[in-house]
């Protein structure tokens, strides 16, 4: 929607520029080629392609450069309305050049940018890389010299197309049920009922590593994941800025699912970012590292998993890497857009795409062991439990 947004906004912009130069060409054809057309008998549409498209060839070119320069320099629609969010899918080349030279003083990059954008323009899904982080793929291949067109062969050899749509492909569908109905009901559940049905779906790595612990250990919490992952790293510069858009990007009813690589020096999480999380609507965090500010994250009961605690601060200390990309957090992969639920006994993700069956299914169990427990507290043997298809 951001992206149609800037699109109306440089239509409405521009189109009376190049409409202006059109009619302005239209109105100087001489008449004489159309009056011998007509005596030759061509219809309308062979005056217009045959006559007045080849004469008005001129007056199309100049058009079109002056509307490729206005696309490359665009600038001022994109900051205002997304300031190149969300994940970077709006931004261009003009936004990331402002960036690398006046927030990342990265002066080299943006001048390379200035004069050869094709060229130096890297992936619009690696934000980072386009911000100075020299860890990505692309930024590797640069500086080994690498041969990407080898590279692309050697991919094509090896099959990888399908590997690398499930792995890096982001879709997330829509669902039947309303997203805040979706989660009431999900918070309702407990992790092991969603467990059992999710091995009826032949998926057993879908709870999160155990040593993960809630800082509400009475809070049943189920979100939207949102993920995030970051690295141990001494880098500082751009940190803030791109932190700021990840909070910007991050939508209501997210569950914060965050990677840190093992990262046991540094916190990810605070008070600061649980008071901007409760304030957009953010539902819980899961953290595979640390957290501080624990006194502030109590008083605003937001609910919490984490590894451990440390009064370190993240900034030097890690740097984020990407957000909203597939991750893998223990065996669990984690997309953008997956049922998450926490409770006291750990962090269960349920694929988007059999939310609903996994609900409805989960629902039934609670009802089936409703009638359990009435059996057991009736006296019922182990026998007649059993013979009534119940279980222990």
């Amino acid at each position: 929607m951001k992206g149609c947004a800037i699109l109306v906004t440089d239509i409405w912009h521009n189109t009376s520029f190049a409409f202006l130069i059109l009619l302005g060409a239209l109105q100087m054809l001489p008449r004489e080629p159309f009056e011998a057309a007509v005596v030759d008998g061509a219809t309308f549409w062979q005056r217009f392609r045959y006559v007045t498209l080849p004469l008005m060839k001129p007056a199309i070119l100049v058009v079109l450069l002056f509307r490729t320069v206005f696309a490359i320099r665009l600038f001022d629609e994109v900051w205002v309305l997304t300031r190149g969010g969300p994940n970077g899918s709006t931004e261009t080349i003009s936004l990331l050049l402002f960036r690398s030279a006046f927030e990342f003083f990265e002066v080299g990059e943006a001048g390379a940018l200035s004069i050869i954008p094709a060229k130096t323009h890297r992936r619009r899904h690696d934000r980072r890389g386009r911000e100075g982080l020299k860890n990505s793929l692309e930024t590797d291949m640069t500086k080994h010299h690498t041969d990407t067109v080898a590279l692309q062969r050697e991919a094509r050899m090896m099959n990888l197309e399908a590997l690398i749509h499930d792995r890096e492909t982001v879709e997330i569908i829509d669902l039947p049920i309303a997203t805040p109905d979706l989660l009431a009901r999900y918070e309702r559940l407990y992790t092991g009922a969603i467990s059992d049905v999710l091995r009826e779906h032949c998926l057993l790595d879908q709870a999160l590593p155990p040593d993960l612990v809630p800082l509400r250990p009475e809070r049943t919490v189920a979100g939207i994941a949102f993920t995030v992952k970051s690295a141990p790293n001494t880098k500082i510069t751009g940190e803030l800025t791109f932190r700021t858009q990840m909070l910007i990007d991050m939508p209501a009813d997210s569950f914060v699912v965050w990677d840190t690589s093992g990262d046991m020096d540094s916190t990810a999480w605070g008070g600061v970012m649980t008071a901007t999380a409760i304030g957009k609507g953010i539902r819980a965090a899961v953290i595979d590292g640390g957290i501080r500010d624990t006194n502030q994250i109590l008083e605003k009961d937001f609910p919490v998993f984490y590894k451990y605690r440390s009064p370190n601060g993240s900034l030097g200390r890690c740097l984020i890497s990407h957000y909203q990309q597939p991750i893998k957090m223990g065996n669990t992969l984690v997309r953008p857009g997956d049922i998450v639920v926490g409770d006291i006994d750990g962090v269960i993700v349920v694929p988007r795409g059999i939310a609903v069956a996994v609900l409805e299914r989960s629902e039934e169990i609670l009802r089936n062991e409703a009638e359990i427990f009435k059996w057991v507290a009736s006296g019922d043997t182990l026998e007649e439990i059993t013979g009534r298809g119940g279980y222990f």
